[in-house]
């Protein structure tokens, strides 16, 4: 055991003389980097190379105050002291990398990858000029002049070029602009024109063909009647089977004390889907007017101890002149 305390303590000392030098040697680069970063680099890029440093450097102190404070057995307050500060900056830092940094650098990716083709395609250009110049250089001197002249030639054309991939280098994402799941690759103008054509005269020379459209029949009234239930079988059904079923609490659907029979299941669902309404609208809807009362009071008139016993009864319905029932030879003697 003593000898792994003593491993430790050298262990620890040597990193210590270790990230004192580093710190140093990073406090005298501190400015000639953050120079450079602001002169040939994003600077998104060069505050997460920074915060990662720095994130590194809390964590390290962090696992160094750890392994001093398992050495000493008394409580050292600067040691706390410079623990908790570490512990602070490792937080700041990983909160910076996660919540800031990853955002920013999502939403300016595009721009990233333009600016990295940009420089590899100048680099390739570079290369391939300087190749093209030495093997000029080898077929001899006698044609020097004429070399000279395609090279100005040459320079022109690339000159022309770069400028025009220099306009069109950080152009905007037109995928972005779209909400198609699958966006399609942005490609330049001289090939948008070229399809363009080519899909007018493809067009052109094809017959007109209507888009095919999935035949569907009208709703017509018996599919609407044949869609209704039977309440009268529903209520049967359910009295006879022996599952179990909820029921409501006695009394509860007792109407008027019992001159108005008992609620259904047709009325409580009713009372649910106005009270459903009412509430997700915020507003009263209306009470029954004349004709939904007086049919209202028609019927209960002939319920009697939640029975209906008024089938029949009504002389009113077998009276009344029904509409469009006379004969077309009436009908034909009207208009006479």
């Amino acid at each position: 055991m003593e000898a792994l305390l003593k491993e430790i303590t050298t262990a620890t000392e040597n990193s210590a003389t270790k990230l004192k030098d580093e710190q140093q040697a990073y406090n005298a680069l501190d400015d000639d980097v953050k120079a450079q970063i602001q002169r040939d680099s994003l600077s998104l890029l060069g505050l997460k190379n920074h915060t990662m440093l720095a994130y590194l450097h809390h964590l390290a102190v962090v696992t160094l105050a750890q392994v001093q404070r398992v050495e000493k057995e008394q409580k050292d307050d600067s040691l706390e002291k410079g623990r908790q500060a570490a512990i602070q900056g490792t937080v700041k830092n990983r909160v910076v990398l996660e919540k800031g940094i990853k955002g920013l650098e999502s939403k300016v990716n595009y721009q990233i990858d333009k600016m990295l083709k940009a420089y590899t395609q100048d680099k390739e250009r570079k290369a391939e000029r300087e190749k093209q110049r030495a093997e000029k250089a080898l077929l001899g001197a006698d044609k020097e002049d004429d070399d000279e002249d395609e090279d100005d030639k040459e320079d022109g054309d690339d000159d022309e070029s770069e400028s025009e991939d220099d306009n069109l280098a950080f152009k905007p994402n037109v995928s972005n602009l779209t909400r198609e799941k699958t966006a399609r690759p942005v490609r330049d103008a001289r090939a948008k024109k070229s399809e363009k054509e080519d899909d007018r005269e493809s067009a052109s020379n094809t017959i007109y063909r209507p888009p095919k459209i999935s035949a569907v029949a009208p709703e017509s009234k018996s599919m609407r009647n044949s869609k209704k239930k039977n309440a009268t079988m529903e209520e049967y059904l359910k009295y006879s089977s022996s599952a179990p079923m909820v029921e409501q609490s006695i009394g509860s659907g007792i109407l008027e004390h019992g001159r108005g029979g008992e609620k259904t299941d047709r009325d409580r669902k009713r009372e649910e889907e106005v009270q459903r309404y009412e509430e997700d609208n915020f507003v009263r809807l209306p009470g029954a007017n004349k004709k939904e009362r007086s049919k209202l009071k028609k019927a209960r008139a002939g319920a009697f101890f939640g029975e209906d016993w008024g089938v029949g009864g009504d002389i009113g319905e077998a009276t009344k002149r029904k509409r469009g029932g006379s004969s077309m030879w009436e009908k034909s003697k009207r208009r006479r």
